[in-house]
C-alpha cells in the first residue's frame, strides 16, 4: 500500500484546514541536554504537528531547524525530518517509518527548506504571524505533494534492501542509546544474524560496528564544532558513558575527544 494512502495524506489536508499553531521546537543547552529525553542534533529541518484536544487551534506545529539541539518526543501524532535530499516520514521508532531520498524531479519540486528558513527569520516577530502560518501552509502541501509524488515513483510494498534500510534507520536513530541491532534488523525486515552477514559481506563491518562507526563520526563532527563539552557530545550521539565514548572515539581516531 502507498504510504500517502496510510491516513498521511488526509491527515496533513485536516491539518492545513483546521488551522494550527506554529512554534520553533526549544533549543536545549548546558544542563538540560543531560536531562531531555534522547536529545540529537542533526543536519536536517524537522517538524513535528501535535493533537490539541478541546483547544481553539485543533493542531500545533513544532519545527527544528538543523544544528538546533532538541529533545525527542513519542507524544507528537506526526512527524518528518526533511532536507533538500530527504524525507523521513513517521516515527523513528516505528515500523511504518519510511525514508526517502529524492530523485531529480521530487528535487525540482521540494521547495520546503528554502520555506522552512524564511519561516526562521520572522519566528520572533509578533508582526508575521499571519505569514508564519501561510508560510508553514505552503510547507505541508509541499511536503504532501512530495509524499504524494514519491509514492507513486516507490510503493511501500516495493521495499529497499536490508541494507540500505538498515543504514537509513542507524542514521536516522544514532543517537537513541537504546537502539540496537534487533531494533535495526526489525525495521530492514531480516533476522540480525541475516543482517550482520550482509553488513560483513558489503563493508567487513558487523552491524553493531556500523552503528558504533556512525556514532563516532557524528560525535567527531560535534566536537569539530567547537560548541559542546565532551559528556554532553556523548550523550548526542548515543552513549550512555562518556567513558566508554572516551575510549572507542581514541581508539578509532587515535587522539583523546578532548584534544579534537
Amino acid at each position: 500500500m502507498p504510504f500517502i494512502e496510510d491516513n498521511v495524506g488526509p491527515y496533513l489536508n485536516s491539518v492545513i484546514e483546521a488551522g494550527f499553531l506554529v512554534l520553533p521546537e526549544p533549543e536545549l543547552h548546558g544542563k538540560d541536554i543531560a536531562t531531555a529525553i534522547v536529545p540529537h542534533v542533526h543536519n536536517a529541518w524537522e517538524l513535528k504537528i501535535f493533537d490539541n484536544a478541546d483547544q481553539e487551534l485543533p493542531y500545533t506545529i513544532f519545527y527544528a531547524s538543523p544544528g538546533t539541539v532538541h529533545a525527542s518526543s513519542t507524544a507528537c501524532s506526526l512527524p518528518f525530518e526533511i532536507s533538500r535530499q530527504r524525507i523521513r516520514a513517521g516515527h523513528m521508532n516505528s515500523p511504518h517509518c519510511r525514508y526517502y531520498t529524492l530523485d531529480e524531479e521530487c528535487l525540482a519540486v521540494n521547495i520546503m527548506p528554502d520555506l522552512l528558513l524564511a519561516l526562521k527569520k520572522i519566528q520572533d516577530s509578533e508582526n508575521f504571524v499571519e505569514t508564519r502560518n501561510k508560510l508553514m501552509s505552503a510547507i505541508l502541501d509541499n511536503l504532501l505533494r512530495l509524499l504524494e509524488l514519491m509514492s507513486a515513483k516507490h510503493p511501500a510494498a516495493s521495499r529497499n534492501s536490508p541494507m540500505k534500510d538498515a543504514l537509513d534507520y542507524i542514521r536516522s536513530n544514532y543517537f537513541n542509546p537504546e537502539v540496537g541491532v534487533e531494533d535495526i534488523a526489525r525495521y530492514a525486515e531480516v533476522s540480525p544474524q541475516y543482517l550482520n552477514r550482509v553488513f560483513s559481506r558489503e563493508t567487513g563491518k558487523t552491524t553493531r560496528q556500523m552503528l558504533i562507526e556512525i556514532r563516532l563520526s557524528k560525535a567527531k563532527e560535534l566536537l569539530e564544532e567547537k560548541k559542546f563539552f565532551v559528556k554532553d557530545v556523548a550523550r548526542l550521539t548515543g552513549w550512555r558513558c562518556p567513558f566508554y565514548f572516551s575510549n572507542c572515539f581514541s581508539k578509532r581516531y587515535g587522539i583523546s575527544p578532548s584534544t579534537t
